[in-house]
């Protein structure tokens, strides 16, 4: 345990976080264009809750 470096591992867990977030939202966004939906904050943040 004495190689464990905390910032690289807290930036690996915030790059994995990021990446899917990313995913989620791209996925929201051509759910949104396939159903012809206006495309904003509001429903994308409703598609992804």
């Amino acid at each position: 345990m004495s190689d464990y470096d905390r910032r690289a591992h807290l930036k690996q867990v915030h790059e994995a976080r990021k990446a899917k977030t990313i995913q989620r939202v791209d996925e929201s966004i051509r759910r949104l264009v396939k159903a012809k939906e206006s495309i904003n904050f509001n429903s994308v943040a409703r598609m992804l809750a």
